[in-house]
C-alpha cells in the first residue's frame, strides 16, 4: 500500500506543476489530459488540455496532481485528498466500504479507463481520500 498526497487545482494545475518542478526539483512522471478521456473530451471540448491526472516524483515521494471538473469549486483548504494505491481489489474494497460510513461518496467505486478499480470518498470526519487498485496488466 502506498499513501499519495493528491491536490486539487482550478484550472491550473499546469502551472502549479512547474512551480512544483523548480521549487522541489520535482520530475514528471506522466501527464493525462481531459481530453485524453473519451467521455470527458466529448462533455468538455474546452477542458481538453487540463490536467486530469499528474504524477510527480519528489525526492523518494510521490504526488498527484489534477484540475477539477469545469463545474468544480476548490475552497482552500479542500483542495486537497489522501490517494491510496492499494496491492488487492479486497483491500480496496474494505477501506472504501469502511471511510464511506457516515460520510460522503464523491465517486463510487467503478473500473475506469486507466485499468483500475477507483473511488473517492470523504470520511466523516471530512477527510478526502482517493483510492485506487491497478489491474495487474494482462500478457
Amino acid at each position: 500500500m502506498q499513501i499519495i498526497p493528491y491536490l486539487s487545482f482550478e484550472g491550473n494545475a499546469t502551472e502549479a506543476i512547474e512551480l512544483y518542478k523548480k521549487a522541489l526539483g520535482a520530475k514528471d512522471m506522466g501527464i493525462m489530459h481531459y481530453g485524453d478521456n473519451p467521455g470527458t473530451k466529448e462533455q468538455y471540448p474546452e477542458y481538453a488540455e487540463k490536467v486530469l491526472h499528474a504524477e510527480l516524483k519528489v525526492g523518494d515521494g510521490l504526488m498527484y496532481i489534477s484540475d477539477t471538473m469545469p463545474e468544480g469549486k476548490i475552497d482552500i483548504g479542500t483542495n486537497m485528498a489522501i490517494n491510496i494505491n492499494f496491492d488487492s481489489d479486497e483491500a480496496l474494497n474494505l477501506a472504501f466500504d469502511t471511510l464511506a460510513v457516515d460520510g460522503d461518496v464523491l465517486t463510487p467505486l467503478n473500473d475506469t479507463f486507466w485499468g483500475a478499480r477507483y473511488g473517492m470518498v470523504n470520511d466523516r470526519f471530512g477527510n478526502g481520500w482517493s483510492l485506487n487498485y491497478q489491474y495487474p496488466e494482462k500478457k
